[in-house]
C-alpha cells in the first residue's frame, strides 16, 4: 500500500512542470475532478476541460513517487489534469473508491456470461467490432498464408487514420492507435503466422506512408510507428526462409520504406534496413536489390545529391564482392561518393588522381578527406590542398585546421598568425584562449593581448571583456566591464544569464555587495515571472543574500529586506507559502 505522504506538492510539480500545476491547482479547487478511482498502485479520474470535454487521468504511483501518468487530453501526460487528480489524491484519499481487478472477475464469469457482457459492449461501442472480426480465423486450412482477414485489419488502420483529427497531437493518437494493430501482428509471429504478421505489418508501414503528409510527425510517433513494422518485416525474413516470392515481396516492401524515408531527406525511418538487406538476403536476393538501387540511381536528378549518394554507398554494399576497382571507383563518380573514391584510390596507390578530386571536393567535403589522406600516410599531401583552400575559401575550419597542423609540428609563428585572424573574425571566450594558448608559447603574449584588447575596446564588446577577465581572474576589471554593458544596453542590465552569475559568484568573497546587487535583481526577475519552481528558486538567493548581509554585518538590511520583500508581494501567495517553508522571516 502507497503512503500519501509519500506524494508530495513539490513532486507533482517537478512531474508535471510549474504552469501546468498551477492550473491543476486552479482545477482540482474549482472541483472539476469526479469518479475517482484507485487500484493498487493505480488511480484513476476524470476532469471536466474546456468546451465540456471530459479526460480520462491514469496515474501509476510507486514507493518514490510518481511513476506514469497519461491523460486523453491533446497533451497526453504531465498535464493540468494530472497536476490536478495528483492534488485531489494528496488531499482526498479516501473518497477513491477501491476497485477490483477486472481480470480477476472475468475469470470468475461463465462462457454464457462473458458472451452476454461481449455482446452488451459492442452495442455501446461499435468499434470493437473490429477486434471480434479478427479473431475469426481465415485460411485456416492453407498450408501458407495470413490466418487473419487483413481487409478487417486495413479497414481498422484507415479508421485509426481518419479518426486521429487534423489538430496538434493527431500524430501521436495515431500512432497509439496503429501500435494498438502492431501488437496484433506480434501475437501472430509468436505463433509462427509469419504471413499474416507481415500483412498487418505492410498495411499498417504503406498506410502511414500514404498518408504521411497530412499529419505533423513533430514529435517521430509515426516514424517509429513504421521503423516498429521495417523491423517486423526483417523478422519475416527470418522466418519465412524457403518462399522466394513471399521474400521477394518483404524486400520490395523495405525498399518501399527506405526511398520514403531518403525523399523525405532522411528522417530515421529506415536507419537499420540496409543492414536487413545485407544481413537477410542472399546472394541472388541482392542483386535483386542492387538492381532496384540502381533504377532509382539512373531516375535521380541533380537536386537529389543526397539520396544518390545513399543509395551509391548501399550499392557499394550489395555487389562489395564482385565490383572490380574500375566498376567501384565509376560507382563513387555516378553517386558523390567523394570520401569512398578518394580511399579506393589511395588504396590502389593512384596518389595523384586522388589529389586532382580531393581539389574539386567541396570545402566540408575537404576537411573530412583530411583524415582519409592522413590514415593513408599522406597528411603533407592533406597539408597541401588545405593550404591551397585557405586563400579562396571563406570557412574558417579550413584556417582552424592549419591552425592546429602549425601547432602540432611546432611551427607557433604561423599558428598565432591563424589563431589571430580567428579571433579577429569571430571574438569569442574560446578563441581568445587559443591565441593565448599559442602567444605564450611564441613568447608573443603581450603584444597579442594589446591587440586583442584594442578590438574588442573599438567594438565596445564589453560583455567578452567582462568573460575574459573573469577568466583572468581580474575581478575589479571584470566588473568595470560589467558595468559599462549596463551603460551601453540599460534594459539588458542585470538581466539574468551565465555572465551575470559567473560575476556574482566571483564577487561573493572580495566585493559583495556587488554579489548583493544582483542577487537582489535575479529575485526580482524570479517573482515577476511567477511559478512556483521559480519562487523556490528565488527563496535560495534570498538565503544567499542574507548570508552575505550577515557576514557583512548589514543584519538590519536584511531584516529590512524580507519585510520589503513581504509587503510587495503579498498578494503572492504561493510566494509568501515558500518563503515560510525556506524560514525567511524577519
Amino acid at each position: 500500500m502507497i503512503e500519501v505522504g509519500k506524494i508530495s506538492e513539490k513532486q507533482i510539480e517537478e512531474h508535471v512542470g510549474a504552469q501546468s500545476f498551477e492550473r491543476g491547482q486552479k482545477y482540482f479547487q474549482a472541483g472539476r475532478l469526479f469518479n475517482p478511482q484507485r487500484r493498487g498502485a493505480e488511480i484513476k479520474g476524470e476532469c471536466s476541460g474546456s468546451e465540456d470535454n471530459i479526460y480520462h487521468i491514469r496515474v501509476i504511483l510507486s514507493g518514490k513517487g510518481i511513476e506514469s501518468s497519461t491523460c486523453s487530453c491533446p497533451i497526453g501526460t504531465r498535464c493540468k489534469h494530472v497536476a490536478g487528480l495528483l492534488l485531489k489524491w494528496i488531499a482526498k484519499s479516501k473518497d477513491f473508491i477501491e476497485t477490483p481487478d477486472h481480470k480477476k472477475i472475468l475469470l470468475e464469469l461463465t462462457k454464457e456470461q462473458l458472451v452476454d457482457l461481449a455482446l452488451k459492449m459492442l452495442r455501446k461501442n461499435p468499434d470493437l467490432e473490429t477486434l471480434v472480426e479478427l479473431s475469426v480465423p481465415v485460411g485456416k486450412n492453407k498450408p501458407r498464408g495470413p490466418s487473419i482477414n487483413i481487409a478487417v485489419v486495413q479497414r481498422q488502420i484507415n479508421s485509426i487514420l481518419r479518426g486521429a483529427g487534423s489538430s496538434w497531437g493527431a500524430a501521436n493518437n495515431a500512432a497509439d492507435g496503429l501500435l494498438a494493430v502492431f501488437e496484433t501482428a506480434d501475437e501472430c509471429i509468436k505463433r509462427g503466422d509469419v504471413f499474416s504478421a507481415f500483412e498487418i505489418a505492410e498495411s499498417i508501414a504503406q498506410s502511414i506512408l500514404d498518408e504521411y503528409e497530412m499529419f505533423e510527425d513533430h514529435d517521430g510517433d509515426l516514424i517509429s510507428v513504421i521503423s516498429d513494422c521495417a523491423e517486423m518485416m526483417a523478422n519475416c525474413l527470418d522466418a519465412g526462409q524457403d518462399d522466394f516470392s513471399f521474400r521477394e515481396r518483404v524486400l520490395e516492401c523495405l525498399f518501399d520504406i527506405l526511398l520514403f524515408d531518403l525523399d523525405y531527406g532522411g528522417i530515421g525511418v529506415s536507419d537499420e534496413i540496409p543492414d536487413y538487406f545485407l544481413q537477410k538476403s542472399n546472394s541472388s536476393e541482392k542483386d535483386l536489390l542492387a538492381g532496384w538501387v540502381r533504377k532509382k540511381i539512373d531516375s535521380c536528378g541533380k537536386s537529389k545529391d543526397w539520396e544518390r549518394k545513399a543509395l551509391g554507398s548501399l550499392l557499394l554494399d550489395l555487389e562489395a564482392e564482385k565490383l572490380d576497382p574500375d566498376a567501384y571507383i565509376q560507382i563513387c563518380r555516378n553517386t558523390g561518393r567523394i570520401d569512398d573514391l578518394i580511399e579506393k584510390l589511395l588504396e590502389l596507390k593512384r596518389f595523384d588522381e586522388a589529389i586532382r578530386e580531393a581539389k574539386a571536393a567541396s570545402d566540408y567535403e575537404l576537411f573530412n578527406l583530411t583524415k582519409v589522406f592522413a590514415t593513408h600516410g599522406q597528411p603533407k599531401a592533406a597539408f597541401d590542398l588545405m593550404l591551397a583552400r585557405s586563400k579562396t575559401t571563406k570557412d574558417q575550419r579550413i584556417n582552424e585546421w592549419l591552425r592546429d597542423y602549425f601547432k602540432n609540428t611546432g611551427d607557433y609563428s604561423k599558428a598565432i598568425e591563424l589563431a589571430f585572424n580567428e579571433f579577429s573574425h569571430n571574438p569569442t571566450l574560446s578563441s581568445f584562449t587559443e591565441v593565448k594558448d599559442v602567444a605564450v608559447k611564441s613568447d608573443s603574449w603581450p603584444q597579442y593581448w594589446e591587440k586583442m584588447h584594442e578590438q574588442l575596446e573599438k567594438r565596445k564588446d564589453f560583455q567578452l571583456l567582462t568573460r575574459i577577465f573573469l577568466e583572468e581572474k581580474k575581478l575589479d576589471q571584470a566588473i568595470a566591464y560589467f558595468e559599462k554593458l549596463g551603460k551601453k544596453s540599460p534594459k539588458s542590465y542585470f538581466a539574468w544569464n551565465d555572465l551575470e552569475i559567473e560575476l556574482a559568484q566571483a564577487a561573493e568573497k572580495d566585493r559583495p555587495e556587488v554579489s548583493v546587487k544582483i542577487y537582489k535583481k535575479h529575485v526580482s526577475n524570479l517573482i515577476v515571472q511567477s511559478g512556483r519552481s521559480r519562487y523556490v528558486s528565488a527563496c535560495e538567493f534570498i538565503k544567499r543574500i542574507g548570508d552575505l548581509l550577515n557576514a557583512m554585518d548589514h543584519t538590519h538590511q536584511w531584516k529590512d529586506y524580507l519585510v520589503e520583500l513581504r509587503i510587495k508581494n503579498k498578494r503572492l501567495r504561493a510566494f509568501i507559502e515558500e518563503m515560510d517553508k525556506a524560514k525567511l522571516k524577519a
